[in-house]
């Protein structure tokens, strides 16, 4: 009895031992095998963690949100710039305007720069009795204004003041300046019987046309003292009429021989740039 007992108790222990030595080692590799999965996947979880934070903090970093007022500053900014740009295209294409000649006469000198600025030429009509040489004193009038905005275009008046009712001047030019028929009156005799009322009809008749008139008196071609006088007493009734008046009494010179000679001509061109130029 004592021998069964032995041999069972000997047989239990082998049995625990054999479950010690061969069951519990796995179930330590398999709790160091969890322990280790665990760290495995805390570490993980640190690491996604980590990232998270970094993506996070990034944009605040790097990533600034547009300001609304500085982006209308830039636009502002930019249309300011066009503006600038615009207006110094404005300022240089007016400086590149020359104005050759400018006329003392302001509605003139107005309608003149007009006219340049439109590239168009000013036109003018001299309405002349045929002794004036008309295309010599046109040739001259060119050199002495040199300005190809400018055109002086002659028409014959053959007229006195006693017959004078009407002169025709074509719509294509912009003033007209005809002869104040002294020297014409003269000639016929009627010199101490002129009728100033027809030439002011005249020229009331072209300024209702809206051209710009000017009256030419003549030279003293005679040097005769009631035509002198005759050309003076003119010159201050019409200036002191507001008539535009161009006075050429002291131009003649030399002898007269049907035409205006050279030297008068010379004069005449030079007192008309005077007389209507700065």
């Amino acid at each position: 009895m004592k021998q069964i007992i032995f041999f069972v108790l000997v047989a239990f222990l082998l049995i625990g031992l054999y479950f010690n030595f061969f069951f519990t080692p796995d179930t330590a590799l398999q709790q160091a095998e969890i322990d280790q999965d665990s760290e495995s996947v805390e570490d993980t979880e640190t690491d996604e963690e980590a990232v998270d934070e970094e993506l996070e903090e990034e944009p605040e970093e790097d990533v600034e949100e547009a300001d609304p007022d500085e982006e209308l500053s830039d636009d502002e900014s930019e249309n300011e710039e066009e503006s600038e740009e615009e207006s110094e295209n404005e300022e240089e294409s007016e400086e590149e305007v020359e104005y050759n000649t400018t006329f003392q006469n302001e509605e003139l000198n107005a309608l003149y720069q007009e006219k340049v600025d439109n590239g168009e030429t000013l036109n003018i009509s001299l309405q002349l009795p045929p002794y004036f040489n008309a295309d010599a004193l046109i040739e001259r009038l060119n050199e002495a204004f040199d300005d190809e905005n400018i055109n002086f275009e002659s028409e014959s008046l053959e007229a006195s003041s006693l017959n004078l009712s009407s002169i025709f001047v074509d719509n294509s030019f912009d003033v007209v300046m005809f002869n104040a028929m002294q020297v014409t009156d003269f000639d016929i005799q009627i010199l101490h019987n002129r009728t100033l009322g027809n030439i002011e009809q005249v020229y009331q008749d072209l300024v209702n046309q809206e051209f710009i008139v000017y009256l030419i008196g003549d030279p003293d071609i005679y040097e005769n003292e009631n035509l002198s006088e005759a050309l003076e007493d003119d010159y201050e009734y019409f200036t002191d009429n507001d008539f535009n008046y161009i006075h050429l009494n002291d131009t003649a010179e030399g002898l007269f021989e049907n035409q205006l000679n050279e030297a008068t001509l010379d004069n005449v061109a030079d007192t008309f740039y005077e007389t209507l130029a700065e």
